[in-house]
Order: structure tokens, then sequence, then C-alpha cells
């Protein structure tokens, strides 16, 4: 069954995907030393379980699990563990464990090709959270948990939008791993004791469509959802509307409405932990940005620093202006090139002056453009306003908490007022009292 769908509100935001499209995707080096984070996930951090002087090697466990909301950590090569203490990353300073290369790649694990149908859910989930499979779509939940509900699930739904501009990494998936990509969500649903996949893709990847309908081969439990190009529509909410009609209450999760989604890097990952018996130690990255040199997608190790990455594919170029760890609408502005390249990192892009450039501020006409594009039915610039005179908690009676952080207003807004910062301000001022009341 073939679909195309959208959600209300959003808009379309250029793409800019030509620039790094294409089936092909490099294998980056490995650097001299990798830098790897016991926090890779939401939750706690991992444990470390080498010590200074240790050998490791290639897809080794170095970092345990700690408690129920959290993800075990794999050397991404072979080497010398040279010292642990806590460093720079994505998340702050975190514990990391630095390995010396030693670039032989000898592998901690023996690759495999198991029946996962003859498998019992309860070791399906015990591979899963042994290899540290986490959601490689951004938000890095620790996927053995997500797929051990309490509630009855129905639909599985792999998400492929890939609605941020530039970022094209899970579009390069599917068009080289459609397969494993699909033997995922079969796991997946497997587990779940799911009667119905679903696999969202945007109409702007036709190969990947092509690609995901050839190995799905018309299986009558699987529908591939092609849905309208519009932002932000990877959002996991309008995810599962688009694909099954079905609106998740605010505050509740996907489960309640029977539901589970996971990205398809994701998928594609869970097959190589449970078919292939290999841990998640590396995925791949989109480099991108017209002040990007080259401009391509690159399977990258986790730990190898961005500026190594950015070296290694030929530099940028004199012209940038912003470097971002992710998508240009909800993405991190990068400063430190020591941070490393991590579970969660789906793109680092290098935009010149042109492309970032950030017109002043002028007062909010009351356009209610901000109102027109809000995925969830938000009115920003009320919200904006409560924030700046300091009523939070008016503005958390006017449902500040529901805002995905899409940066969608911001970035429709004629005034260019930065709406978005000013809501995760304000979300920050909400955590903080509800820390002092408790």
């Amino acid at each position: 069954m073939v679909f195309k769908k959208t959600f209300k509100q959003g808009h379309h935001i250029p793409a800019h995907k030509e620039m790094s499209r294409g089936n092909k995707y490099i294998e980056m080096p490995t650097p001299d030393i990798v830098k790897l984070p016991m926090l890779q996930h939401i939750g706690t951090p991992a444990n470390p379980i080498v010590e200074v002087g240790d050998y490791v090697k290639v897809g080794q466990k170095i970092g345990e699990k700690v408690g129920a909301i959290s993800a075990n950590v794999h050397s991404s090569v072979s080497g010398k563990v040279i010292k642990i203490e806590k460093s720079a990353t994505t998340r702050g300073n975190t514990v990391c464990i630095f390995i010396e290369n030693d670039h032989k790649d000898e592998l901690a694990y023996e690759l495999m090709n198991r029946d996962y149908t003859t498998m019992s859910n309860e070791e399906i989930i015990n591979i899963i959270d042994e290899a540290g499979i986490t959601g490689l779509g951004g938000a890095s939940f620790p996927t053995s948990v997500k797929l051990s509900p309490k509630e009855v699930i129905e639909d599985v739904i792999i998400n492929s939008a890939e609605c941020e501009p530039y970022l094209t990494s899970d579009d390069t998936m599917m068009r080289n791993f459609s397969e494993d990509i699909v033997t995922g969500l079969k796991i997946e649903m497997k587990v779940v004791n799911a009667k119905r996949g679903h696999i969202l893709i945007e109409d702007d990847k036709p190969q990947a469509i092509k690609a995901i309908k050839e190995a799905v081969n018309n299986d009558p439990n699987i529908s591939v959802v092609v849905a309208k190009a519009k932002y932000p529509q990877g959002d996991e909410k309008r995810v599962i509307q688009v694909a099954t009609g079905k609106v998740v209450p605010f505050g509740q999760l996907p489960s309640a409405v029977g539901c589970i989604v996971s990205n398809a890097t994701t998928a594609y990952s869970i097959t190589q932990a449970v078919v292939h018996n290999k841990p998640l130690y590396e995925r791949i990255v989109t480099f991108s940005g017209e002040a990007m040199k080259a401009k391509l997608n690159a399977l990258v190790r986790f730990g190898t620093s961005v500026s190594f990455a950015i070296e290694h594919i030929g530099g940028i170029d004199e012209g940038v202006s912003k470097f971002i760890l992710g998508g240009p609408m909800m993405g991190l502005a990068l400063e430190n090139f020591e941070i490393p390249l991590e579970k969660p990192t789906n793109g680092v892009l290098a935009l010149s002056l042109e492309e970032s450039d950030y017109p002043e501020q002028e007062p909010c006409i009351k356009c209610a453009a901000c109102v027109e594009a809000c995925p969830v039915y938000l009115q920003p610039f009320n919200l904006e306003q409560l924030i700046n005179n300091g009523e939070i908690m008016e503005a958390k009676a006017n449902d500040l908490m529901a805002c995905i952080d899409c940066g969608l207003c911001s970035y429709v807004c004629p005034s260019h007022i930065p709406l978005v910062e000013t809501f995760r301000e304000g979300k920050r001022q909400v955590r903080e009292l509800h820390l002092k009341d408790k």
C-alpha cells in the first residue's frame, strides 16, 4: 500500500540536499586517538569498565550502562587506553575514554548471519541492549527501552523523513541498505508483536523510495508512506499522525496510542546487531554547506574529532560564517572542533555568510505567520511576550512546554525575532521552578 499525505501547518524550507545527495559515501579513516564519551544518549552516563593501559579491540564494550535509561559504549578502534577523564563533548564536559589507535582494527566480536525469527523476544532485546543501540535520529533514546513498552503496540513506524535541510545521511542509508532497514523494522515488529509496519519517506527522495519499495517487496504487513516534503515532518508525533492517522496527546508517549517510532539508521543498526552480531560504533554522517569544500556522506567511527573529519575531506573555505552539528533548524552551533562525533551526530555543516546571515530583529507586527506555521498549534508571538515579561508560569499555562523546538516560528517571522531561542530559555526557567518546588 502506497499513499502520500502530510500534516497540517508546517512550512516547506529550501532543502539544499543536492549538495551531498547520492548513492556513494566514503569510509573515513580513523584518527590516531579517539575520544569516546560515556554519555552519547538520553539518560545516565555509562560507567567505564576499562582502565588506563588496557588494550581494547573494535566493538569491545568499554562503558557499561547504569540503570534503566542508559546505554553501553563500545570502542571504535583497537589500541591502548591512554586516559579516562572529563572532556568537552556535545553534552558538555563528560567522562571520556581516550584510546590510542594502533590501526590494526582487531575485532572484539565475530560477524555472524543469525536467523532472528528463531530468537525469543527477550533474546533480541538483550542483544540490542548489549550492542548499545540508541535512536540515531537525534534524540538518542536507548532502543531496548523503547522496545519494552507496557502498552499494546499495533504500529511500528520507521521515520525516514529526514526533513532538516542539508542532511542526506538517512537518504544514503536507504539507497544502500534498504533491505537491512526493512529487516530492522520486521525485528521491531516481532519484538513488540505489532501487526503493522510503516516506513515514512518524504517525496523529495525518489531513489530512496524506490529502494525501500523493492526491499518491502509488497509485504502486506508493511506500508511505504510517501509524504509531502515539509518541515518538521520528521517530528515523532507528526510521523505518527501522517503514517497512521493517530494523534498522540500532549504529555504522552507514542506507546499511549499503540505506536513506536524508530529512525531508519537505527533500524539498520538493529539488523547489524541482531543478525550480524555487530555493536554500534560507527554511522554515516553528512558533511555539507556552501563553505565545506567537499559535500558528501561518510561512514565515521565514533570518537573521531570534528577537526579530523573536516581536514580529511578537504577542509573549509575562507568564507565560512557558521558551523553546525546536525541540521540548521535544530542543530547545535559548533565552536570547539575537538569534540567527537557521536551516536546522534547525523551532520556537520559549514555555512557561508549568505547561508547563515540573520537580519536585525524588528518589532513584532502581529502578522500571525508563526501561528500559521507552528506544527503544534501554539501562539508563538504571545508566548514570546509572556516570557520577556517574566510571566513564566502564564507561558506554561499557554502550553509553552508543548513546543518541540523545531525553530519554524523563527524561520517564518518577517521581523526576524529569535522566537525558538526565547522558548528554550522559557522552558529552562519552568524546569528550574519545578525543581525548586520539589
